[in-house]
């Protein structure tokens, strides 16, 4: 198709002026390369963060439901396994999380949803810490802002629909992390040996009172960990925590 174009450009140019000189030869093409570059998405020239690929866990999305006049939750991300602080990113494990505020009892409860003809499911067990319940279901990358889950409560079904609670202008963890390589990057060099950077990185997304902050952790082995508070609009560093 492009060598179509630069034909038709040239031998338009041959009919009108009957002699064409090299020079407007060159013009034409130069005309058909800047209105090509135009035409072309934005998205096409974004270059990945250099850290991207240590991101060893990531909370991407948040999602709330109605179930029995309580509100449930999923969050949306990543992984690695098995999961440690050893400044070491690994294979990454994708999928939701889903709780359910209620008291522990003996029923058995069960999640299941579809997404792209793919049916999901996963058993409750009772967080020991929370009490809640929490069920985890491994997927494939799945972008979505709205999904419908079936929770089985015994012989009950109760269909819920999620949606995210992320405002629609809230940076991506891409963005929050350029954004921390630029103002942190004599930082995050210091982790680099070698050329190689001996360090995970956590991204956990949150919303307080409709507005969206970025946890970002830089995790460099014996638990040790650096902690970042971004803003969610602007990726704008609020606060940094050692924690040991």
């Amino acid at each position: 198709m492009q060598v179509f174009v630069i034909d038709y450009c040239i031998n338009h140019a041959l009919k009108r002026q009957g002699v064409v000189t090299v020079k407007k030869i060159i013009c034409a093409l130069v005309c058909f390369f800047s209105a090509l570059f135009i035409l072309t998405p934005l998205y096409a020239c974004e270059k990945p963060t250099r850290y991207e690929k240590y991101v060893s866990l990531l909370r991407q999305d948040i999602y709330c439901g109605n179930y029995k006049d309580l509100t449930v939750t999923a969050e949306y991300g990543f992984k690695e396994t098995p999961f440690t602080n050893d400044a070491c990113a690994r294979e990454r494990v994708y999928g939701f999380t889903f709780f359910i505020p209620v008291i522990p009892d003996e029923i058995k409860r069960t999640v299941s949803f579809t997404e792209n003809g793919k049916t999901y499911s996963a058993n409750f067990t009772v967080n020991e810490i929370t009490s809640e319940y929490t069920a985890f279901i491994e997927t494939e990358p799945i972008d979505v802002k709205v999904f419908t889950a079936d929770i089985f409560s015994g012989s009950e079904i109760i269909s819920v629909s999620f949606s995210s609670v992320v405002p629609e202008n809230a940076v991506s963890y891409k963005a929050a992390l350029s954004a921390l390589e630029k103002e942190q990057s004599p930082l995050l060099s210091s982790f680099t040996e070698n050329g190689e950077f001996k360090a995970e990185l956590y991204l956990k997304i949150f919303v307080k009172n409709e507005k969206p902050f970025w946890y970002v952790g830089i995790a460099y082995g014996n638990d040790r960990l650096k902690a970042f508070l971004l803003d969610g609009f602007t990726a704008e560093t609020l606060a940094i925590r050692e924690i040991a």
